[in-house]
Protein backbone atom coordinates (compact mmCIF):
# COMPACT_ATOMS: atom_id res chain seq x y z
CA UNK A 1 0.00 0.00 0.00
CA UNK A 2 1.05 3.68 -0.85
CA UNK A 3 1.91 5.49 2.92
CA UNK A 4 3.59 8.06 0.47
CA UNK A 5 0.24 8.71 -0.93
CA UNK A 6 -1.39 8.91 2.07
CA UNK A 7 0.75 11.03 3.56
CA UNK A 8 0.87 13.24 0.93
CA UNK A 9 -2.99 13.60 0.88
CA UNK A 10 -2.97 14.16 4.40
CA UNK A 11 -0.85 16.98 4.28
CA UNK A 12 -3.39 18.65 1.34
CA UNK A 13 -5.83 17.90 3.33
CA UNK A 14 -3.81 20.39 6.19
CA UNK A 15 -3.17 22.82 3.11
CA UNK A 16 0.34 21.92 3.09
CA UNK A 17 0.03 21.11 -0.86
CA UNK A 18 3.03 19.32 -1.14
CA UNK A 19 4.75 19.88 -4.69
CA UNK A 20 4.78 16.47 -6.63
CA UNK A 21 8.14 16.96 -8.04
CA UNK A 22 9.54 13.97 -10.93
CA UNK A 23 11.42 12.62 -7.55
CA UNK A 24 8.44 12.55 -5.31
CA UNK A 25 6.31 10.79 -8.59
CA UNK A 26 8.98 8.19 -8.55
CA UNK A 27 8.63 7.79 -4.90
CA UNK A 28 5.01 7.03 -5.13
CA UNK A 29 5.84 4.30 -7.76
CA UNK A 30 8.41 2.65 -6.25
CA UNK A 31 6.37 2.61 -3.01
CA UNK A 32 3.68 1.26 -5.05
CA UNK A 33 5.02 -1.93 -6.07
CA UNK A 34 3.57 -4.70 -5.84
CA UNK A 35 4.14 -7.00 -2.84
CA UNK A 36 4.20 -10.85 -4.80
CA UNK A 37 3.71 -12.02 -1.37
CA UNK A 38 0.11 -11.04 -0.95
CA UNK A 39 -3.17 -13.13 -2.38
CA UNK A 40 -4.04 -11.45 -5.58
CA UNK A 41 -7.39 -10.02 -3.62
CA UNK A 42 -5.49 -8.03 -0.97
CA UNK A 43 -3.22 -6.64 -4.02
CA UNK A 44 -6.83 -5.74 -6.10
CA UNK A 45 -8.22 -4.36 -2.86
CA UNK A 46 -4.87 -2.07 -2.29
CA UNK A 47 -5.18 -0.87 -5.91
CA UNK A 48 -8.24 0.31 -5.17
CA UNK A 49 -7.66 2.05 -2.14
CA UNK A 50 -4.38 3.76 -4.02
CA UNK A 51 -7.23 4.80 -6.78
CA UNK A 52 -9.70 6.26 -4.11
CA UNK A 53 -6.68 8.10 -2.69
CA UNK A 54 -5.56 9.15 -5.86
CA UNK A 55 -8.61 10.99 -7.16
CA UNK A 56 -8.94 12.47 -3.86
CA UNK A 57 -5.63 14.54 -3.66
CA UNK A 58 -6.92 14.89 -7.97
CA UNK A 59 -10.43 16.42 -6.95
CA UNK A 60 -8.83 18.34 -4.39
CA UNK A 61 -6.00 20.17 -6.03
CA UNK A 62 -8.61 20.93 -8.90
CA UNK A 63 -10.67 22.40 -6.70
CA UNK A 64 -7.56 24.65 -5.52
CA UNK A 65 -6.43 25.08 -8.61
CA UNK A 66 -9.81 26.39 -10.23
CA UNK A 67 -9.92 28.34 -7.38
CA UNK A 68 -6.88 30.09 -8.32
CA UNK A 69 -4.06 28.70 -5.63
CA UNK A 70 -0.53 28.82 -7.95
CA UNK A 71 0.59 25.51 -9.52
CA UNK A 72 3.85 24.15 -9.51
CA UNK A 73 5.87 20.40 -10.26
CA UNK A 74 3.56 17.51 -12.05
CA UNK A 75 0.68 19.61 -11.08
CA UNK A 76 1.48 23.12 -13.16
CA UNK A 77 1.62 20.37 -16.44
CA UNK A 78 -2.01 18.71 -15.66
CA UNK A 79 -4.12 21.61 -14.24
CA UNK A 80 -2.26 23.87 -17.25
CA UNK A 81 -4.25 21.86 -19.64
CA UNK A 82 -7.75 21.71 -16.63
CA UNK A 83 -7.37 25.66 -17.04
CA UNK A 84 -7.03 25.86 -20.64
CA UNK A 85 -10.07 23.83 -20.60
CA UNK A 86 -11.66 25.28 -18.32
CA UNK A 87 -11.11 28.92 -20.21
CA UNK A 88 -12.04 27.96 -23.72
CA UNK A 89 -15.82 26.25 -21.83
CA UNK A 90 -16.02 30.31 -20.95
CA UNK A 91 -15.47 31.69 -23.88
CA UNK A 92 -18.02 28.80 -25.40
CA UNK A 93 -20.69 29.74 -23.44
CA UNK A 94 -20.39 33.36 -23.70
CA UNK A 95 -20.65 33.35 -27.10
CA UNK A 96 -16.85 34.78 -28.19
CA UNK A 97 -16.18 31.83 -30.10
CA UNK A 98 -17.25 30.98 -33.63
CA UNK A 99 -19.83 28.48 -33.34
CA UNK A 100 -21.79 26.68 -35.85
CA UNK A 101 -24.07 23.56 -35.69
CA UNK A 102 -21.26 21.80 -32.88
CA UNK A 103 -18.40 22.92 -34.34
CA UNK A 104 -15.89 26.20 -34.15
CA UNK A 105 -13.64 27.62 -36.02
CA UNK A 106 -10.17 27.18 -35.34
CA UNK A 107 -6.63 28.05 -36.77
CA UNK A 108 -3.77 24.68 -37.36
CA UNK A 109 -0.36 25.39 -35.53
CA UNK A 110 0.72 22.54 -36.79
CA UNK A 111 0.67 19.79 -39.60
CA UNK A 112 -2.03 17.28 -38.79
CA UNK A 113 -3.56 14.59 -40.55
CA UNK A 114 -7.09 14.45 -39.63
CA UNK A 115 -9.89 12.27 -41.36
CA UNK A 116 -6.99 10.89 -43.73
CA UNK A 117 -6.43 14.29 -44.20
CA UNK A 118 -3.06 16.06 -44.52
CA UNK A 119 -3.92 19.74 -43.13
CA UNK A 120 -0.87 22.46 -42.93
CA UNK A 121 -0.10 24.85 -40.21
CA UNK A 122 -2.33 28.04 -40.75
CA UNK A 123 -5.40 25.95 -42.32
CA UNK A 124 -8.49 26.88 -41.09
CA UNK A 125 -10.98 24.38 -40.02
CA UNK A 126 -14.89 23.82 -38.58
CA UNK A 127 -13.60 21.50 -35.79
CA UNK A 128 -16.25 19.62 -33.80
CA UNK A 129 -16.17 21.16 -30.34
CA UNK A 130 -15.12 17.66 -28.53
CA UNK A 131 -12.40 17.11 -30.95
CA UNK A 132 -11.47 20.93 -31.00
CA UNK A 133 -11.07 20.94 -26.77
CA UNK A 134 -8.46 18.76 -26.40
CA UNK A 135 -6.45 19.70 -29.93
CA UNK A 136 -6.47 23.46 -28.23
CA UNK A 137 -4.85 22.16 -24.97
CA UNK A 138 -2.34 20.32 -26.88
CA UNK A 139 -1.60 23.42 -28.69
CA UNK A 140 -2.24 22.17 -32.66
CA UNK A 141 -5.44 24.50 -32.80
CA UNK A 142 -6.21 27.73 -31.77
CA UNK A 143 -10.40 28.76 -32.30
CA UNK A 144 -10.85 31.98 -33.40
CA UNK A 145 -12.79 34.08 -31.06
CA UNK A 146 -15.56 37.02 -32.11
CA UNK A 147 -12.73 39.55 -31.72
CA UNK A 148 -9.79 37.94 -33.28
CA UNK A 149 -8.07 39.67 -36.15
CA UNK A 150 -5.73 38.89 -38.80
Amino acid sequence: MSHMLSDVLEKELKGLRPELSEEVLEGLLRDLSPSEDLPSEVRRAQEEIVIELALSLFDLRLGRTIEGDEVVGLDSQIFGIVRKLRELYAKLLSGQLLYSKGRILCRLEKNLVMDGKDLSKGDLLLVEVGIAFPLVSAGYLTPYSSTTVN
